[in-house]
């Protein structure tokens, strides 16, 4: 019996001692996966979270309800001199959710720490990490005593999974209570990277979510039409045509070597819906395409060129464009631009190398750019297996922890630039031709 009680004891030290040597940004990390987010969830938890680590830190904490069941959480740290313009930390708490929850290692709102180093669960990598990031750099500005002339507003979505649109950041934007902040430029989310470099975004693809509906005969589905008069059929041939479309865009990745994504246009077929029921052949079947057209060509230019290939196809063939949005404006990324400049210095410090590139999609930070905003995308993640959105989430702890230190660096840079510097924020953008 004595033994017995020994060896639990031991136990009961070992995890005591685990949990001690855990950092704890990581274990703040591991409280925020551990809460499901997924997007369209009640997300009081997530509010609650933030508002108890806004107490925490003496920040101002507010909600907006601008859209209905889709709360921003804005937490506001004072600089010396708030009537300069006000630098923007962009992330969001909402993720996407979890379709193959038994091809998971481990629950994915677990947050499972492993032994060699690694904290598995939904939105480790999109976006929960770079949200406790900047809360955790902002702390050691904080507590190092580190004067900082602007606001920082740490701005968090809760329906960014659901699509980012200028409709849905207009009524913030064009609010009293963003004229209130009022904001200069600032720092998005990116993505993770394989590479040994952070790859840093200075403008969004376009996007065109395209639903094509395909029309033929309905009846039992036990029967057995030529299948050029039912809707699958016809699927078919769009579905092999708009494959060789993608596969004409890899090539042509693949010829190039190309590296930036905004050189080729991206299309998937992500989504496909038809009979409600299994015995019936569907009079109609719907495919839905998720598309990002280069940053060479504008949405209808891609819209119409697609348009041509099925109309190829033959009749009772729908085309209709869900949502779309353009290629945001381009931020600046050379010495002209001080936002860029503050960055860029802040990685320099901290041995990290940046890639400037486009991003693959619409984020929030490419809707503030076209409200004149310039704020520009990292998420320091490099070496890093990309997961956003896939099984088995994760992100290294170590990588992690040393990518606190660039935020930091660039988040005091950043609230210390002077007002002539960025007397005219706008300058530091242009369109791309």
């Amino acid at each position: 019996m004595k033994s017995l009680l020994l060896f639990v004891s031991l136990l009961i030290m070992q995890q005591t001692n685990a949990n001690k040597c855990i950092h704890p940004a990581v274990r703040l990390l591991q409280r925020y996966v551990k809460i499901n987010t997924t997007v369209g969830n009640d997300q009081s938890e997530a509010i609650k979270f933030w508002r108890d680590l806004a107490k925490k830190a003496k920040a101002t904490f507010n909600t907006y309800d601008y859209i209905e069941g889709y709360p921003i959480v804005v937490l506001k740290w004072k600089g010396t001199n708030s009537s300069l313009s006000s630098i923007v930390l962009l992330s969001h708490i909402d993720v996407v959710p979890v379709a193959n929850e038994e091809e998971w290692k481990y629950p994915p709102f677990s947050g499972k720490i492993t032994k060699d180093g690694f904290l598995y669960g939904r939105g480790s990598q999109d976006c929960k990490s770079s949200s406790i990031q900047y809360y955790e750099a902002i702390q050691r500005l904080y507590k190092e005593k580190n004067k900082l002339q602007r606001d920082i507003n740490l701005i968090l979505f809760t329906d960014h999974e659901i699509g980012v649109t200028v409709e849905k950041l207009q009524p913030l934007i064009e609010s009293k209570d963003f004229e209130n902040m009022p904001i200069g430029g600032g720092i998005d989310e990116g993505v993770s990277y394989e590479s040994d470099k952070v790859l840093l975004f200075y403008q969004d693809k376009a996007l065109l979510v395209l639903d094509v509906d395909c029309y033929g005969i309905e009846t039992h589905g036990s029967l057995m039409p030529d299948s050029n008069i039912t809707a699958i059929g016809k699927c078919a041939k769009v579905i092999e045509s708009l494959q060789e479309y993608r596969d004409e865009q890899i090539d042509y990745m693949k010829k190039l070597q190309v590296s930036n994504t905004g050189d080729f246009t991206s299309i998937n077929l992500n989504r496909l819906q038809g009979a409600l029921t299994d015995s019936v052949l569907p009079g109609r079947i719907t495919l839905r395409y998720y598309i990002n057209p280069s940053t060479r060509s504008t949405v209808s230019e891609v819209f119409d060129e697609l348009k041509e290939r099925i109309q190829k196809l033959g009749s009772d063939i729908k085309l209709t464009i869900v949502r779309s949005a353009e290629k945001s404006p381009v931020v600046k990324t050379d010495d002209t631009n001080p936002y860029w400049t503050a960055i860029s210095d802040a990685a320099k410090c901290t041995n990290i190398t940046f890639n400037p590139s486009v991003i693959f999609d619409q984020t929030n930070a490419g809707v503030m750019r076209k409200f004149g905003i310039p704020v520009l995308g990292f998420s320091p993640l490099q070496k890093t297996e990309f997961l956003v959105h896939g099984i088995n989430e994760n992100i290294n702890i170590t990588i992690f922890l040393n990518g606190i230190n660039l935020y930091q660096k660039s988040i005091q840079n950043l609230a210390n630039l002077s007002e002539k510097e960025v007397a005219k924020d706008t300058k530091f953008l242009y369109d791309w031709l």
